[in-house]
């Protein structure tokens, strides 16, 4: 028998009609995975297929049997442990809807023959939606071999003295490409900035110093065929870069960049690696297939609220901004080289977050409320959570577009404390979250406003880490750090506290790795988070 299992590690179930998306696949047996059979709903199709293990692609093969319409997969190097398979499927130019299903083959004996864990199988329901394309919008198409090299002159100067912030929103089922660089694939030649997709899915970001590279990750795969947005901020003041996925944390990086890595005036590339193409003698330039839109590069430190309140609008030109405009040719004054990028009208579509939710209690019912221009909402999914991490859907609302105010309410509540959010499912299958609301029905009367531990990033940490609270309203209150001993190892903040947003940087220095606790500390409520420190 085989222990073991298959999730999904980042769940796509809609995709727009005709469109092309990639479903990524944990399996955590013990036994190799030598394949499966993958069987889909009708009209859609296995495009390609990859296996990675430890950040490497390793070959796989597929083919459809006719008979019993399944793919049959096999991974032509198979071993144990953990790993991912990667597939790229081309989804019906209508309506469907219908359930995945992969059925894992391992050798649960040594020397006998492969055999299919029906146990061990993966569900996953998929459908499609109208597909909508923006009119008076035109975005880049990049086919793995063009490239724009764009004048550094021009641009912020990307070094570790100065601030400066770069972003763009992008779609990709492309695997092991960069989108963005300034290195010029010399080992012992610093760079201040390359992003790109690794072999499993993720965004990886890179600045190199002579002999060796330093990175972050955007910890889930993003090259899944939807639009993602993608913002890196360095703050010279607080000496930190900071990676931003569809406006959230994902990881940052410390301490200056080395001035050797020659970010003032450096040229930019979009598309792949500076690499000429007469140079054969170093590493090839990792082409981009995929499409880039609202590419932006700012002189300043943009904040996370600033980021995250502009996802869902244009941005008008200001001062130092450079912004790449797609619906025309672009400046030769800002095109050193590179061919006229292929441009086509964009599936991209702008949204308009939910505002002022809010809950109020009349007997044993909670009306949850929200406002929304809900431009290009296709419904709003109302979310409830006992802990306020794990949320469940409880309920959905298809918006009308003549009404800009929802409700929705819930007459299971339970009693206690409980959390709401609304989720947006965008048209073109993209979602995106609300902040969440704290309610409280029945028992102990509960605060109207509290202060609460956002995050810490990156977690786990090597050396240190930054610790993020929210403050409703002034108040006195503690941050601090605790081991599982029960002993405090650092206090971090004491005082009265006023509203906002708060940032705090935990620095280890000789504590051994392992579990900790942050403990934020109110007159009300005692709020905790687990840091894991990693040597």
């Amino acid at each position: 028998m085989a222990f073991g299992q298959l999730r999904l590690t980042d769940a796509r179930p809609v995709f727009a009609e005709g469109d092309q998306g990639n479903i990524y696949v944990e399996w955590d047996g013990s036994e190799p995975l030598m394949g499966g059979a993958l069987s889909l709903p009708g009209g859609w199709k296995l495009v390609d297929v990859a296996v990675v293990r430890a950040g490497r692609r390793h070959p796989a093969s597929w083919s459809l049997d006719a008979d019993d319409a399944v793919y049959r997969i096999t991974s032509e190097n198979p071993e144990a442990g953990p790993q991912s398979i990667v597939l790229k499927l081309s989804a019906p130019k209508y309506a469907s809807r219908g359930m995945l299903s992969l059925t894992p083959s391992v050798v649960a004996v040594a020397g006998e023959e492969p055999k299919a864990e029906l146990a061990l199988a993966l569900r996953e329901a998929l459908s499609t939606e109208p597909s909508h394309m923006d009119e008076s919008n035109m975005m880049a198409v990049f086919g793995g071999s063009s490239r724009i090299e764009l004048r550094g002159r021009r641009l912020p100067v990307f070094t570790g003295d100065r601030s400066y912030t770069a972003e763009f929103w992008l779609k990709t089922t492309g695997l092991d490409q960069v989108i963005m660089s300034t290195w010029n694939g010399d080992e012992e030649a610093g760079y201040p900035i390359e992003i790109e997709i690794a072999p499993d899915g993720r965004l990886q970001y890179y600045r190199g110093e002579p002999g060796r590279h330093l990175s972050m990750s955007s910890g889930r795969p993003v090259a899944d065929g939807q639009w993602h947005h993608m913002a890196v901020v360095h703050d010279e003041v607080r000496g930190w870069t900071r990676l931003l996925i569809d406006g959230a944390p994902a990881d940052s990086l410390f301490g200056h960049t080395d001035p050797t890595a020659k970010g003032a005036n450096a040229t930019l590339c979009l598309g792949g690696r500076c690499i000429r193409e007469s140079d054969t003698s170093g590493p090839r330039s990792w082409g981009f297939v995929g499409n880039l839109d609202f590419v932006r590069f700012w002189p300043t430190a943009r904040t996370i609220r600033q980021i995250s309140a502009s996802l869902g609008e244009t941005i008008p030109q200001v001062a130092g901004m450079v912004a790449l405009s797609f619906e025309e040719t672009m400046s030769r004054d800002l095109v050193l080289s590179g061919a006229q990028i292929p441009r086509e009208r964009s599936d991209f579509l702008f949204y308009d977050p939910v505002e002022n939710l809010s809950a109020s209690m009349e007997g044993g019912t909670v009306l949850v409320s929200w406002e929304s221009s809900n431009r290009n909402t296709a419904a709003f999914v109302v979310e409830r959570s006992s802990d306020g991490s794990e949320f469940q859907e409880i309920g959905r609302t298809v918006p009308d577009r003549s009404v800009t105010s929802f409700d929705y309410a819930d007459d299971e509540a339970p009693e206690g404390v409980i959390y709401y959010r609304i989720k947006q499912i965008l048209s073109n299958g993209a979602v995106r979250s609300s902040g969440t609301l704290k309610a409280g029905l029945g028992g102990e009367e509960l605060p109207s406003a509290t202060s609460t531990l956002i995050a810490n990033f990156p977690n786990p940490f090597s050396g240190q880490t930054t610790i993020r609270y929210e403050v409703v309203e002034p108040e006195y209150l503690s941050v601090s750090v605790w081991d599982l001993s029960g002993q405090r190892v650092a206090l971090l903040a004491e005082g009265v506290a006023a509203p906002g947003i708060h940032e705090v940087l935990f620095v280890a220095g000789d504590l051994p790795s392992g579990t900790y606790f942050v403990r934020l500390q109110t007159d009300e409520v005692v709020r905790t988070k687990t840091l894991t420190l990693t040597r």
